[in-house]
């Protein structure tokens, strides 16, 4: 069961107690915030490391590391973790790309007592680059295989971009000044093109929350329209991908899986 399932009994899982012993909260302000979605857990099943997400609760500190295909010292990013947790980050978020990503990956898990995110799309990047020589050769089932290995790797908040072939038609011909800024918004926008085929994460999106909560872990949305300067802020574009994650939000929740919304870009300061 999740540990929003749990909360909507009114039960406290370990988890929870975990988060009650440092956070300022009440129990029954916790229950009533994961039961409601506003309060997420990440799971660490490797040493039961938990952090907790959302209202009412500490801000956190994420801090990105991996290697690149420019840059792959492992020992230079088990450094950046090392540091990160001792100034007081709360997460990890893995984007390595490059060679031996995989076996790093599985190596930093075990370094670092700290829950990890990931955008498990890079790792079928990667794999086309290393089997095919191309960045886009991939198909939904690898993707959805990807996401799944990564959780049961130990990842505790994998995150998807959720961009859809109606957002691209939106942005072509939306006259923005920087139309994509996201890596993996680019990614998958390239690949849907290329295929004609719908967004394999959103495609099947059911599976998708299966997954989660079977393994228990909240699914993070990264958003794939935010802008990139301020001219394209706040514009119809992505209010478009805003009301796309809500009702993906939503059937989420009827799933009790947690979500975490991620990265809205650039936005003017009365928008704010």
């Amino acid at each position: 069961m999740t540990q929003m399932t749990m909360a909507k009994k009114g039960n406290v899982t370990f988890e929870m107690g975990s988060i009650l012993e440092k956070e300022p909260i009440s129990e029954k302000e916790l229950i009533r915030g994961i039961s409601t979605g506003k309060i997420v857990i990440l799971p660490n099943k490797r040493n039961y490391h938990h952090v907790g997400l959302g209202d009412g609760l500490k801000s956190k500190i994420l801090c990105n590391t991996g290697t690149s295909t420019d840059s792959s010292s492992f020992t230079e990013v088990l450094e950046i973790a090392s540091e990160a947790e001792k100034y007081g980050a709360s997460i990890l978020c893995d984007q390595s790309s490059g060679p031996k990503f995989v076996e790093y990956r599985r190596h930093l898990l075990n370094a670092t007592s700290l829950p990890m995110a990931s955008i498990p799309l890079y790792q079928n990047v990667e794999e086309g680059l290393r089997i095919y020589d191309d960045p886009i050769h991939f198909n939904s089932n690898e993707v959805i295989k990807i996401f799944e290995e990564q959780i049961l790797q130990g990842i505790s908040a994998p995150g998807i971009h959720p961009i859809t072939k109606n957002l691209i038609k939106k942005i072509e011909s939306s006259g923005r000044l920087m139309p994509y800024i996201s890596r993996g918004g680019t990614i998958m926008s390239t690949w849907i093109k290329r295929n004609n085929e719908e967004n394999p994460y959103i495609q099947n999106f059911d599976k998708i929350l299966d997954i989660c909560a079977k393994n228990d872990v909240p699914l993070t949305f990264v958003c794939a329209t935010r802008a990139g300067c301020l001219a394209d802020g706040f514009d119809d574009v992505q209010i478009s991908e805003w009301r796309l994650i809500g009702d993906l939000v939503e059937r989420a929740h009827i799933k009790n899986v947690g979500v975490i919304v991620d990265g809205i870009g650039h936005l003017r300061i009365d928008k704010i």
